[in-house]
């Protein structure tokens, strides 16, 4: 059950807040990411995904960034956006490891969501990479589906083997 009384979210706009995610990325991602990924690829995707510059050139560009606070504290967040007419493309949700199996991270999932019907989509994607068994239980329960398998370049020597897993907005 969800820890509602104490998990707030709220938009993340200042250069604290984004430096607050860089940090918490590198924490998780090391902790989450090494049984599945090699440290340089970590190393390389967080260098793409979570410098300053890269969150706030997103934040110009639509892409929506939340915090969530536990007692003050950012413990997780999520990042999205419009992907094409109709879906929101859920680029980011992250949790503090210490914090899983607690329900906030169905509470970040239940925040998208109602983001999406509030805003008229009628689905939600993402990508996990094939080898997130945890993530990839998470979304299920919470009723994704995969949709395809993805294998992307993303440079550096590096590929992203995902599955895109959908929601539909009902």
């Amino acid at each position: 059950m969800p820890n509602r009384l104490s998990g707030r979210i709220k938009p993340v706009k200042s250069e604290t807040e984004l430096k607050t995610i860089e940090r918490l990325a590198q924490e998780i991602w090391h902790e989450h990411y090494s049984p599945i990924i090699s440290k340089t690829q970590i190393e390389y995707m967080l260098a793409q995904g979570y410098s300053l510059a890269v969150m706030q050139k997103e934040l110009c560009e639509g892409i929506l960034y939340d915090g969530l606070y536990l007692n003050g504290n950012m413990i997780g967040y999520c990042s999205f956006g419009r992907e094409t007419a109709g879906t929101l493309k859920l680029h980011k949700l992250y949790l503090k490891p210490s914090f899983h199996g607690q329900g906030f991270g169905r509470q970040l999932l239940e925040h998208v969501l109602n983001y999406a019907r509030c805003h008229d989509y009628h689905s939600i994607v993402l990508q996990v990479n094939k080898q997130n068994h945890k993530a990839i239980r998470a979304y299920t329960n919470f009723g994704f589906a995969i949709k395809e398998a993805s294998i992307k370049d993303i440079g550096g020597g590096f590929i992203m083997d995902d599955f895109v897993m959908e929601l539909s907005v009902s």
